[in-house]
């Protein structure tokens, strides 16, 4: 719902700057419009997200990645264009087909960005996680010179 909301106001600000391009971008009449629209986001969003997974889920994930950039337009559709369920589903399969490169390749910015990071975030906590269980398993030992035994324990075992 959120990120429904979010698209649509992002689209009322860029279609603002781009019909008047030197006066100021103003957030309040954004909200505004966003606020009155609340349901129809909430309800032809939470169509696109049962439909996407439902027919993921029967397509073996295929469906998920077609429909998922077939409706990617769903929310600057509801928000510009005022229509809402499956009128805006199939407006914005009619705007995608126009230029059905452009929005693949976005929609495969949208997942790889975040697959990026929560895989860079995944590996310096795993490193992390390996550096501390080395040192807590070297904790007792003290390394020494090369002439010498190369671990000795502390405290230094007495001499008989």
């Amino acid at each position: 719902f959120l990120a429904n909301s979010n698209s649509g106001t992002i689209a009322w600000i860029v279609t603002q700057h781009l019909a008047i391009p030197l006066r100021p971008v103003r957030l309040r009449p954004a909200l505004r419009e966003t606020r009155k629209k609340w349901k129809t986001f909430l309800g032809t969003g939470l169509i696109t997200t049962v439909l996407t997974f439902v027919l993921g889920v029967v397509t073996c994930g295929i469906g998920f990645l077609v429909f998922t950039v077939l409706w990617m337009l769903v929310a600057p559709v509801v928000m510009m264009e005022n229509l809402r369920g499956r009128a805006a589903l199939k407006r914005s399969r009619e705007l995608v087909k126009r230029s059905l490169a452009t929005a693949a390749g976005s929609a495969f910015i949208m997942f790889l960005i975040p697959a990026i990071i929560a895989g860079s975030i995944s590996l310096v906590v795993n490193l992390a996680a390996k550096g501390v269980e080395s040192v807590e398993a070297h904790a007792g030992e003290i390394k020494t010179p090369c002439h010498a035994p190369s671990r000795m324990r502390w405290p230094f075992p007495s001499k008989k």
